[in-house]
């Protein structure tokens, strides 16, 4: 884990004067001023940010914004917000935010964080650094889900539990499948999986040519999921299903057909705030109820971990538990050597050329699109 501190090298920011010290750096401001970290990139999912700091005035309210900065030099306010004061009028902060899902969704470069006062005092601060990459837990022990049966005559099927609570049985090799996922599915020109090279080298395509080989009438939708991933409050969860899609442009809700047979989700990723957090935590049950409910006979198989994989997995296992739904943890498979590379071109259908962004080139290029695509088949019981 990566570990910037900016505590000794602080910026002015407006009118400060800056005095040094051994346990804290004072800094003397006027209303609507303060110290920045100047800017800086990163291509990490979890950025934290740890702030220590007091102003010497009782009442004077202290603010914390970070920004982030596209190739065109527009700032994109990421976070703001204003501090509150707990021991001998000190503001402790922890934040956290995902680097790579900015650059992926709001195209940030890089990226600047700003603590300023509304009046004029004297900041002390003690500590401002960053840290970059998520710290493991203690690994959960989890029982993995497998609803692949076999009967007395080695006929394989694959049991599916209802919103009613009754399990019911589809044939293994479905067909009709729906993929919902973020980047990783759809990052490429609204089309194919963020920094594979073209749309026969993502996950989906690898996935679906295994399915094709055992049933070449199944057909496949595919559904931008990133949506609901960054829904910060319960009603926007609600409305995730009624809301018009950025891939399909309908709906979401529109793409859930009443025969589709298996539902692939790769989705998490991107829940990596404390607000995210706590919407998927409480909205997943309602999400999941609500796929049963238009989808009574599909499968669901969930994909996750190449993000983020700890604030969620605990979750996760608990969908996977009360809906019976196989998870596909495919964090193991994260590695350089099976991320993308810098200076990577990717092509569309129609033939145009892009170079991918350095910023996004942690997205699994083809060898690891292949990889994922392989575990995911391995848990669909078709290889």
């Amino acid at each position: 884990m990566k570990k910037t501190d900016f505590s000794k090298k602080l910026l002015p920011y407006g009118n400060c004067t800056i005095i040094p010290g051994d346990n804290y750096c004072s800094y003397d401001v006027t209303a609507k001023s303060g110290v920045s970290t100047g800017r800086f990139a990163s291509v990490e999912s979890c950025v934290t940010l740890k702030l220590y700091c007091r102003a010497t005035t009782e009442k004077t309210g202290i603010f914390l914004r970070i920004c982030s900065f596209d190739d065109k030099n527009t700032e994109n306010v990421v976070y703001e917000t204003s501090l509150d004061r707990i021991n001998n009028d000190y503001c402790d902060v922890t934040y956290s935010f995902d680097a790579v899902s900015l650059s992926v969704y709001k195209n940030a470069v890089n990226f600047e964080m700003f603590l300023y006062a509304d009046e004029d005092t004297q900041l002390q601060i003690s500590e401002f650094y960053i840290t970059e990459g998520e710290q493991a837990p203690e690994e959960e022990k989890y029982e993995n889900i497998v609803n692949v049966v076999t009967d007395d005559e080695g006929k394989k099927s694959v049991r599916v539990l209802g919103i009613d609570g009754e399990f019911r049985y589809v044939p293994l090799v479905p067909r009709k499948v729906l993929f919902i996922g973020n980047s990783l599915l759809l990052g490429m020109f609204n089309s194919f999986g963020m920094c594979s090279t073209d749309c026969k080298n993502d996950y989906a395509y690898h996935v679906s040519s295994a399915i094709l080989a055992h049933n070449p009438d199944c057909t496949f939708k595919k559904l931008h999921g990133s949506g609901f991933e960054h829904c910060e409050t319960d009603e926007d969860s609600l409305a995730w299903f009624d809301t018009e899609n950025i891939y399909s442009k309908a709906p979401s809700k529109d793409n859930f057909d009443a025969d589709t047979d298996l539902i692939i989700i790769q989705l998490t990723d991107n829940v990596n705030t404390d607000k995210k957090i706590t919407t998927f935590k409480k909205n997943a049950d309602y999400f999941i109820k609500t796929i049963k409910t238009m989808c009574p006979r599909a499968r669901i198989v969930w994909v996750y971990g190449w993000y983020n994989k700890f604030n969620n997995c605990h979750r996760l296992f608990e969908l996977s538990k009360d809906h019976c739904i196989e998870l596909v943890d495919i964090s193991d498979l994260k590695c350089k050597e099976n991320e993308a590379n810098s200076g990577q071109i990717s092509t569309s259908p129609e033939g145009e050329e892009v170079v991918v962004k350095d910023t996004w080139i942690t997205h699994p290029g083809n060898k690891g699109m292949k990889c994922i695509a392989d575990r995911i088949v391995k848990v669909l019981g078709l290889n």
